[in-house]
């Protein structure tokens, strides 16, 4: 019985070795996917408007209410189908927690400009989002929808981390 638990672990070690991970910059505005063979492709991102690594604790919906910070930590990301946006999300996830969302830029308020904001060369300018990450629908679809939906893991670094 010994033997087969250390085989188990060993096994879903191995099989958490080999799924790529996301890095969630906020101070430079980027989402990088790293892969297990060593390569990595990055986008530019949009971050919570509020520069805080915390978060409102109490749940609404099954979803943390929206305070305008992304949190920082590592967190498990898995597929969510999003009526507000009528198609795939990548919810993070916190225990059974969904503390917010990765997705293609929301264009709801066209004053925020955040097609604009995802293309400047200045991370303040990447600071709008509720505390979602926005980032390119097009490398969303490409890179970040195709990601295995289990065990993925989303790690989002703080306000002063490079």
């Amino acid at each position: 019985m010994k033997i087969l638990l250390l085989m188990l672990f060993v096994t879903n070690m191995a099989i958490a070795e080999e799924l790529p991970y996301l890095v969630a910059n906020k101070v430079n505005g980027t989402l990088t996917i790293h892969y297990p063979d060593g390569n990595m492709i990055s986008t530019e991102a949009l971050f919570g408007i509020k520069i805080s690594d915390e978060y409102n604790n109490e749940i609404f919906n099954g979803f943390k209410p929206v305070n305008g910070a992304t949190p920082k930590g590592e967190y498990t990301i898995k597929k969510y189908y999003s009526t507000k946006f009528n198609e795939y999300i990548m919810v993070f996830i916190d225990g059974k927690i969904k503390k917010a969302a990765i997705h293609g830029v929301w264009l709801g308020n066209p004053k925020q400009e955040r097609v604009k904001r995802l293309k400047s060369t200045t991370p303040d300018d990447n600071r709008i989002t509720s505390g979602c990450i926005n980032i390119d629908p097009i490398f969303f679809n490409d890179y970040i929808s195709v990601l295995p939906n289990n065990g993925v893991k989303l790690i989002i670094k703080g306000e002063g981390e490079l």
